[in-house]
């Protein structure tokens, strides 16, 4: 039997109603489907009962007729939603629409490709749009996102950017790797794998590798590389420079264009605090401000200070303080300074002279308080006993009675000194 004669040919029939008009054979759905047909039996026609529905054979698949127009194939006629599959009309349980609710849903795992939704949006087949004005120049850019108002609007050949937020990334046309968490990078035009967090963070036009987590952070910076600024208004005012870090409420550098320093904290901060383990630096010195310190207050002692603030070590050079001018020398003279001790040595060269003042040696480093002994080892005669000095950086030469000596006494004298005095 031919695939035609399956099917009984279609008859006039006389309706009480409207008089005659064309009926197709009737048939349940399990029956049509029953049916072999080929491409030349396009054309056949019958009623399905199961669905109340026309049925067309177009020659390769059956094709539903009614409600006054295409009814897609074992759709729900209330929230699946209709797609295009090879020319049919089809629906699916997965992909579902509620006209009452006005909700898409995607039941099931889903692979969404090029989606967009807004007004004015835009994108590829690599490339996501929620928002109005999102991608809305893009040319050849893919694999951008974009969420939030008129997010990455200017986009046109910039790659694999990312923007989550009221005009994020805004400004962006040709930058790549690029990620935006809230309304920030907006001026951004073609900088590479920046990273902001929060609201007008990091307003670099051209910069590369930049990290700004947190509102106002990195937002002045104009062409840096490489910065990094955590917490609000961190490097906040910083225009250019590279390799810096700001950690911290209001982090800033003195310097808005300066590179590779790390700054932690604001100026109200009173203390950084770590819990446990060594500080360890590397090639790098730890530079006090002024007037800093180390406070050692935490062993407690019965001292009126526990703050080591100063260390210091150089030359000095001994001269003549007695007002006879004569040229005192001095060789080896050198100090060291920890905190207000000050410890000097030296050998003390006295020319030949007349003068009868009492000697004087000054040009000590450091003004003395009170008074100090020096040791002294004389050579070749035993005139000398010690030195002492008073308030002030002079010191006097001492004899072993306790007399002070003068320039003419010391006449070619030659002596070591060695002592530690208070300043």
């Amino acid at each position: 039997m031919s695939a035609q004669s399956q099917i009984f040919n279609p008859t006039l029939r006389t309706s009480q109603a409207s008089g005659e008009g064309f009926a197709c054979p009737t048939m349940n759905t399990a029956s049509r489907l029953a049916i072999v047909f080929g491409a030349s039996d396009r054309g056949m026609m019958v009623y399905d009962t199961t669905l109340s529905n026309v049925m067309f054979w177009n020659g390769a698949v059956w094709v539903p007729l009614g409600g006054g127009g295409l009814v897609p194939v074992g759709a729900s006629l209330n929230t699946e939603v209709i797609y295009n599959n090879a020319g049919v009309l089809e629906g699916d349980t997965g992909l579902t629409f509620n006209n009452v609710t006005n909700a898409l849903t995607i039941v099931g795992p889903a692979t969404v490709q090029g989606l967009v939704v807004g007004k004015g949006a835009g994108a590829d087949s690599q490339s996501t749009a929620f928002g109005n004005g999102v991608l809305a120049n893009r040319t050849i850019a893919v694999a951008n996102t974009g969420f939030g108002n008129s997010a990455l609007a200017a986009i046109n050949s910039g790659n694999s950017n990312t923007a989550f937020g009221n005009t994020a990334l805004y400004q962006c046309q040709t930058g790549v790797g690029n990620v935006a968490v809230g309304s920030c990078l907006g001026s951004l035009i073609s900088g590479v794998t920046n990273t902001a967090i929060g609201q007008q963070s990091l307003a670099a036009a051209t910069g590369n590798d930049n990290a700004a987590c947190g509102s106002r952070a990195l937002t002045s910076l104009q062409a840096g590389i490489s910065n990094t600024a955590c917490g609000a208004n961190a490097g906040d005012g910083q225009i250019s420079g590279s390799n810096n870090g700001f950690f911290g409420f209001g982090a800033v550098h003195d310097l808005n264009t300066d590179s590779n320093r790390y700054h932690y904290g604001n100026a109200t901060v009173a203390s950084h605090k770590f819990r446990t383990g060594n500080v360890v630096l590397g090639a790098g010195n730890v530079v006090l401000a002024i007037a800093q310190g180390i406070d050692f207050s935490a062993t407690a002692g019965i001292g009126t200070s526990e703050l080591l603030n100063d260390y210091e070590e150089g030359t000095w050079t001994p001269t003549d303080s007695s007002g006879a001018v004569i040229a005192i020398t001095g060789t080896m003279c050198r100090y060291t300074k920890i905190g207000r001790a000050v410890t000097i040595q030296g050998r003390i060269t006295f020319p030949a002279n007349a003068s009868p003042a009492t000697a004087l040696i000054g040009g000590l480093p450091f003004a003395i308080v009170d008074f100090f002994p020096v040791n002294v080892t004389y050579i070749g005669s035993t005139l000398v006993s010690y030195l002492l000095g008073f308030a002030g950086s002079n010191f006097y030469i001492y004899n072993n009675t306790g007399t002070p000596l003068t320039n003419a006494t010391l006449t070619g004298a030659d002596f070591y000194i060695g002592g530690t005095y208070m300043t």
